[in-house]
């Protein structure tokens, strides 16, 4: 066994015995590295990862073309981080779908389209279809600049009525990481509540996410 095989292992048992709970950052990059790279010291490139993209969050969820800049990231590797991305999505939106309707929060839908879009480097507008039995369905409504004439209310609605939608939550992410609502953010979220309130479907809440966080427009007054 060469230094580098005993180094993951040594990981590798760490993790089975205690979670990751003492893991520094680089290393949980590592670790996931050694998936997709398996005969090479991958602590330099976890370190370098974690530099670029400041956290493991901001690593699982860079941009394809950015990850490969880094010498040592191939497809392999981009799989293994890919993976991860979609399992945590999954994993988050099951635990949705097994939630009553009113026991919903808007911090979960919140969280989960953090993961989904706030990492994006373009505008995307969703819908979150919640029906009385919790049932969640996310649904891309549009992509790019964001403004009230391209997200359509009749195009909207006709998502939520397909999936038996009691009520909607509508989310779009801002690239900048400035998540302040704008004057189209605040037109678009009027116009959808009250074709919401013609078609008996309640908006919830229209949500602004970034990397970093988001902005409530019902907590906001808009809604």
């Amino acid at each position: 066994m060469n230094e580098h095989e005993g180094h993951r292992k040594r990981l590798r048992t760490k993790l089975l015995n205690s979670g990751l709970s003492g893991f520094l950052d680089y290393e949980i990059i590592e670790l996931l590295l050694t998936i997709g790279i398996p005969r090479k010291d991958c602590k330099p490139l976890a370190k370098e990862l974690i530099k670029k993209f400041k956290t493991v969050n901001g690593v699982i969820h860079a941009d394809d073309n950015d990850l490969k800049q880094f010498k040592g990231i191939g497809e392999t590797s981009i799989f293994a981080i890919k993976l991860m991305r979609e399992m945590m999505i999954y994993a988050q939106n099951e635990s949705l779908s097994g939630l009553a309707g009113d026991n919903i929060s808007v911090r979960d839908v919140a969280d989960l389209a953090i993961k989904e879009i706030g990492f994006l480097k373009k505008e995307v507008f969703k819908v979150y279809c919640i029906s009385t039995k919790g049932f969640v369905i996310s649904s891309v409504v549009s992509i790019g600049a964001i403004d009230a004439s391209i997200v359509h209310p009749r195009e909207l609605f006709k998502i939520a009525i397909e999936n038996s939608a009691s009520s909607i939550v509508v989310v779009h992410n801002h690239p900048s990481g400035d998540i302040t609502p704008s004057d189209d953010d605040i037109l678009t979220t009027r116009r959808l509540a009250e074709a919401g309130k013609i078609l008996s479907i309640s908006l919830d809440d229209h949500i602004i996410v970034s990397s970093t966080g988001y902005t409530s427009m019902e907590k906001e007054g808009y809604i």
